[in-house]
């Protein structure tokens, strides 16, 4: 991404004949970036989640470009292993930045690309980044087979980007505010499958002690544009600060212990009616799962697979309840149909494809998840924090 004002002191660390969108195709680049640039950029970072052991080396599992026009990011996932054997995964968005106003925060690596200096950086930082994310959400397709996925809620519509900017509180990942209204957290740990973050979120926790009756009051935080002194029974005159017009509303949340005991916290009925899983899916699934089962426990997966595609198997195969968020997977899964006919014992297509449901589980997957999200009704635990009902009496 070349920007307008050039940075000229700086002194490169690296150069390249390559342009910006062929560099991770580079593999001196890559090799220098991984080891002697990114081992000491990530261990300084707040969401970095390896501190308490002994990093040994970082490999670049997967790269994969993020492109509007002429904008073009990468998003890597890192696989950072420690010495103790064991292994994490991250994700790191990058910019190719030549304007020093773009450079202030989370400066990598200073470069220079076909004779252009300047720095690769954090994309987040970049509000064009950013603005192009929240794009790709409000534009997002209820069933997209494409290898970088965007998924939104039905309450996500018809939305336009206004302004972003990083949450002031953030300790670790990185939230993102949108137009003043939306958050968006990217979680830089990684996971195979669903990140613990998002399984178990504080807002959902919040919602579940006050449909529990653990928390049923609430509290506000305000500034007071009119006031006056009184007197109290206790303290005498002037000891009563009296609030005789609110100038803004800054925050309101449900509490165990209220400022007011006036106050009250209930989460909608609404909540109560959502399914938090189903197990409408044909027969005939289960029983593609199964054989796909029976055949590796035989003859083993061999490179077939990942343990979310196995785990998939063992819980179609076994009848178990699944998630909006697998059914959406499982419809995703649609992209590999062109593999589905190579035999068992010739290759990974037809094993995996029946260990995803085969034809009865994918096509049953599709029309679920557009009955699913036409239904009004149904919420999304992520949308659990925006139907809370505060009452202040």
């Amino acid at each position: 991404m070349a920007d307008k004002s050039s940075i000229q002191n700086i002194k490169p660390a690296f150069k390249t004949t390559k342009s910006w969108e062929e560099l991770l195709d580079n593999t001196d680049f890559v090799s220098v970036f991984l080891s002697d640039v990114l081992e000491d950029y990530i261990t300084k970072q707040r969401w970095y989640g390896g501190k308490s052991s002994k990093l040994k080396y970082i490999e670049l599992a997967e790269f994969f470009k993020i492109q509007q026009k002429e904008e073009v990011y990468y998003g890597l996932i890192l696989e950072v292993n420690f010495i103790e054997a064991f292994y994490q995964h991250y994700f790191l968005p990058i910019a190719f930045v030549t304007d020093d106003h773009f450079a202030q925060k989370d400066k990598i690596l200073p470069i220079e690309i076909e004779g252009n200096k300047g720095y690769i950086i954090d994309a987040i930082n970049l509000e064009a980044f950013r603005k192009l994310v929240f794009q790709r959400i409000a534009s997002a397709e209820p069933i997209d087979t494409t290898k970088v996925q965007y998924h939104k809620s039905h309450l996500f519509e018809n939305k336009t980007y206004k302004s972003s900017r990083f949450m002031g509180l953030e300790q670790s990942n990185t939230s993102l505010v949108y137009n003043e209204k939306y958050i968006l957290k990217f979680f830089r740990r990684i996971f195979a499958d669903k990140n613990p973050d998002y399984e178990n979120p504080l807002h959902v926790q919040v919602a579940r002690s006050i449909m529990r009756g653990d928390v049923t009051q609430s509290s506000f935080a305000f500034t007071v544009k009119e006031y006056s002194w009184g007197k109290s029974d206790k303290y005498g005159d002037n000891s009563m600060h009296i609030v005789r017009k609110i100038d803004q509303l800054l925050d309101v949340s449900p509490v165990t212990y209220p400022a007011y005991e006036e106050t009250l916290a209930q989460a909608r009925s609404i909540l109560r009616t959502k399914p938090d899983s189903y197990t409408d899916y044909p027969e005939a699934a289960s029983n593609n799962a199964q054989r796909a089962l029976d055949w590796a426990e035989e003859n083993g997966w061999g490179d077939c697979g990942t343990d979310v595609g196995k785990a998939r198997a063992r819980q179609l195969a076994s009848k178990s309840p699944i998630s909006r968020d697998v059914i959406a997977k499982m419809a995703a899964f649609k992209r590999h149909e062109q593999h589905k006919d190579v035999p068992y014992s010739e290759g990974c297509g037809g094993l995996m494809w029946d260990a995803w449901g085969g034809d009865a589980g994918i096509e049953w997957a599709q029309r679920k998840l557009k009955e699913i999200d036409k239904d009004k009704r149904f919420v999304n635990e992520s949308d659990l924090i925006n139907i809370i009902k505060l009452k202040h009496k």
